[in-house]
């Protein structure tokens, strides 16, 4: 009786934890921290469902339904979370973001477990384990898609997070062939291994170090003399050519303090370095591939500051909502 104790404690202390984290995200109020605490929540469910029903096999129908659909929905927004990051979210992703959710709804509105219990355990439960799969590699897909783009702190963690709910993932694959409970518990494993990881790497440190100016958002007249001197210098030295350029180097040159340039593109413009970087090098980008003809498109993504083709696509592509080949054949079609 007191191992049952213990057991449940240490599989449902993960659990509780996950919630508790999702919560402190939602305190960041940005698009990418309320995506973020959703994955929380759905994994938190998703595992809080397990654990609870290895310990009461009656639990009602409705809350293990949920906790399969949940499992999907974890995935969708792992997916989208990986997306806002990379700046890849697109118009082409709200299908996915919108019909996926109402689908699962309509699902268990007119398909509910609890009275097609073996259609379920049988068929529709390996559906559902299938679109987590694809969801899994999109969402790694989409982080190696822009490999560079974003600074090391926000890419480790978004590694970290990645590698960590696909351990989850095949700790709760094996549970199935070993006993319930195993999920959960290597669940609280898999979390408190991460969290320790990340709070012991300067990586981790680094990042939460950013938020210390969080809540020091500047004031609109200050910002916009600031940027104002930022996109004089840019237009002015054409900068943004350097592949290498670094929040360091630019702060410099406009003589802005690294930390303030930061917290001014990310609190008053509410993008990163490279995403506000690549938005120059995409102009530069457009106006190259209509007057340098005679120019490749990867010598032309060279020539505007991207630092691999791949790079240069992806981005295009997510700012312009085309590649950059169509881009040109339209604007010289239009000529």
């Amino acid at each position: 009786m007191f191992d049952n104790k213990l057991l449940f404690f240490f599989s449902a202390l993960g659990v509780f934890n996950v919630i508790v984290l999702a919560i402190y995200v939602l305190f960041k109020k940005t698009v990418q921290n309320l995506v973020l605490a959703l994955f929380f929540v759905a994994v938190g469910f998703r595992v809080g469902v397990s654990c609870f029903y290895f310990f009461d096999s009656q639990l009602s129908p409705v809350f293990i339904q949920t906790g399969l659909l949940a499992n999907v929905i974890s995935g969708l927004f792992l997916y989208s979370f990986i997306g806002i990051m990379n700046n890849q979210i697109l118009k082409r992703d709200v299908p996915l973001l919108v019909l996926l959710p109402i689908a699962l709804l309509l699902l268990s509105i007119f398909y509910p477990f609890s009275s097609h219990f073996y259609v379920w355990d049988w068929t529709i439960r390996f559906y559902l384990h299938g679109i987590l799969t694809l969801l899994v590699l999109a969402s790694y897909y989409r982080f190696y898609a822009i490999k560079g783009t974003h600074d090391k702190n926000i890419r480790f963690f978004m590694g970290l997070l990645l590698i960590s709910f696909t351990l989850v993932c095949l700790a709760f694959i094996v549970s199935l062939f070993t006993t319930y409970i195993l999920g959960p518990v290597l669940f609280s494993v898999i979390f408190y291994g991460a969290l320790l990881i990340f709070m012991r790497s300067k990586k981790g440190i680094g990042l939460f170090k950013k938020e210390k100016y969080a809540n020091r958002k500047i004031i609109d007249t200050d910002a916009t003399d600031l940027i104002d001197r930022i996109e004089t210098y840019l237009h002015k030295t054409k900068s943004y050519k350097n592949p290498n350029l670094k929040v360091k180097e630019l702060a410099n040159a406009v003589a802005i303090p690294e930390h303030q340039l930061s917290q001014l593109l990310n609190d008053n413009l509410g993008v990163g370095f490279s995403h506000y970087i690549n938005n120059f090098r995409v102009e530069e980008a457009k106006q190259l591939l209509i007057s340098e003809k005679r120019l490749t498109i990867e010598a032309i993504g060279n020539e505007a500051g991207f630092n691999s083709k791949a790079s240069f696509f992806t981005t295009f592509k997510a700012k312009v909502f085309c590649t950059p080949n169509t881009y040109r054949k339209q604007n010289l079609v239009q000529d």
